[in-house]
């Protein structure tokens, strides 16, 4: 490929100028150009060949690591997946068990309402009756002393007549 191009980039010139070749020193100079081609080939060849393939397997070589990075980076990026979606489900899980528990500690708290609604109406029947009772109570006792003070009145209006009747014998 670059000996055809060297060949057409030489006749293009030959075709270009009105010169003959053979009125050039054209070929001279080709013969040095090559010559002095030849001789850096030669004598550098070989270094500018492993600074190539020194360069090649360097770029293979960040290749190969960028690749391993690149699926490290994919696995890591997989367990993380992995780990959000663990921690999805257990936060979906941790939500459920707090609305049991909400439930559960709303049921147990009204119900504990509901007993200490039911004691506190039955503390309050009771204290009505137990009231009721001491009124109803006072009421026949304050019955019961004017009755018993009638019932002294009259035993004494009674023991008075009875004095009095048995006074006028004496």
């Amino acid at each position: 490929m670059r000996k055809l191009l060297v060949v057409l980039m030489c006749a293009v010139g030959l075709y270009a100028s009105e010169v003959s070749i053979g009125q050039s020193d054209f070929l001279v100079r080709l013969i040095n150009f090559v010559l002095f081609f030849g001789l850096l080939y030669y004598f550098l060849g070989s270094t500018i060949k492993s600074i190539f393939v020194n360069r090649r397997e360097g770029i293979q070589k960040r290749l190969m690591e960028a690749q391993e990075q690149l699926l490290l980076i994919k696995n890591e990026k997989e367990q993380a997946l992995k780990a959000l979606e663990e921690s999805k489900k257990l936060a979906l899980e941790i939500e459920n068990n707090a609305k049991k528990e909400v439930l559960e500690i709303g049921q147990r708290y009204e119900e504990k309402l509901t007993k200490d609604t039911q004691q506190f109406n039955l503390l309050n029947q009771n204290i009505y009756e137990a009231y009721r009772r001491k009124l109803m109570l006072n009421e026949v006792n304050c019955l019961l002393e004017e009755v018993e003070q009638k019932v002294q009145i009259k035993d004494l209006a009674h023991l008075g007549l009875e004095a009095l009747q048995n006074g006028g014998k004496n």
